[in-house]
């Protein structure tokens, strides 16, 4: 044990409200190793809230022509190149721990450190070319596809949230395992119903999409026709909260950005666009409904599980008052551990244990 003690343990975050309750739950199972982290803060420029979880802390600072261009330039790319290059070989891991989300810098760390094992931990949907909203997904699969990591690395390991994931990814690679959601360990408890709870996904970036604006139609519709309800909005992370200000100008609207964790804990019924929020609500059995177009059917995640699809305001009426007076309906299927591996809220220790056997091979 004396040799793990002074193995280090490379974290890569991406998205940070992702990455940083899975690496908190996983290092109270890691404390005999060095855990490091190096946050490249590609997407919103600022660390990561909870740095001092860890040993030791890297954050890349972009430069101000960097930072403000919206692209992905080769600028961007370089400057990427010459600090992560820099500050791993000084942390030298034994080990790296990424999420699946993480992108490009993926492929600069591998190239730096090729037969050094990598643990890819899933926190959030695949994002897979035949399964993408990205209207870009052809070009960016050359630089930061999800499902690259097992495809291309063999000491690449995945550990997802459940089986139904299993099935996405095509590969030979045998170093696949079911922990569940890392992030779920530490969700709270659900208590009394008080609202409806609205889930948005970046309504900046679908605004005036034709299968999309459908989605934000049927919920506006919704909302007007039921001035009795109380509804909280919890906008995405990456939106712009003047705009989610300006659609849902409503008297019975409150817009709030605290965690969707701890809105759910006080929802009757959770409704969302095809988000993955949809798994943090069943495993706080809150009630789903998952607003969805025709031309969107197949993009579903959920497959119709938990029969939460709806297609028009008159569906989500009738799915609403449903499942508020039948609030357990969703939660008698198996399907839940096939999504989510167990509730048990054990992923944590779970993923730690594959990790140090892993480290131990």
């Amino acid at each position: 044990m004396n040799k793990l003690k002074k193995q280090n343990i490379l974290y890569l975050p991406s998205y940070n409200y992702l990455s940083e309750p899975i690496f908190e739950n996983l290092i109270q199972y890691m404390k005999e190793f060095n855990n490091i982290c190096y946050d490249i803060g590609s997407c919103y420029y600022k660390k990561i809230e909870k740095s001092e979880i860890f040993d030791k802390y890297y954050f890349l600072n972009y430069n101000k022509n960097t930072k403000n261009n919206k692209l992905i330039t080769l600028s961007k790319i370089l400057y990427q190149k010459k600090n992560i290059v820099k500050v791993i070989k000084k942390i030298s891991p034994s080990i790296i721990i990424s999420t699946t989300d993480l992108g490009f810098p993926i492929k600069i760390i591998r190239k730096v450190l090729p037969n050094i094992p990598f643990v890819v931990i899933q926190s959030a949907l695949f994002n897979y070319e035949e399964n993408t909203y990205n209207k870009l997904s052809k070009f960016l699969y050359l630089i930061d596809k999800q499902k690259n990591y097992l495809n291309e690395y063999e000491d690449t390991h995945l550990l997802l949230w459940g089986k139904f994931f299993e099935k996405n990814i095509k590969t030979n690679n045998q170093n696949i395992y079911c922990t569940g959601n890392i992030a779920f360990d530490n969700l709270p408890f659900k208590e009394k119903s008080k609202y409806i709870l609205i889930g948005t996904s970046v309504l900046k970036e679908i605004i005036g999409e034709k299968s999309e604006q459908k989605l934000l139609d049927i919920i506006i519709h919704f909302i007007k026709k039921n001035q009795n309800l109380k509804f909280i909005i919890k906008p995405h992370p990456r939106d712009d909260i003047d705009l989610i200000t300006k659609l849902f100008n409503f008297p019975n609207i409150q817009i709030s950005q605290v965690k969707i964790e701890n809105l759910l804990k006080n929802a009757s019924v959770y409704i969302t666009f095809n988000s993955a929020t949809l798994l943090t609500a069943l495993a706080m059995k809150v009630p789903i409904i998952n607003i969805l177009s025709q031309e969107l059917l197949k993009y579903d995640i959920l497959k119709n599980q938990f029969n939460e699809r709806v297609f028009d305001v008159n569906e989500l009426e009738k799915k609403v008052k449903y499942l508020i007076a039948n609030p357990e309906e969703q939660f008698y299927s198996n399907n839940i551990n096939n999504l989510l591996c167990s509730l048990d809220r054990k992923a944590a220790y779970r993923a730690s244990n594959v990790i140090k056997g892993i480290l131990c091979k």
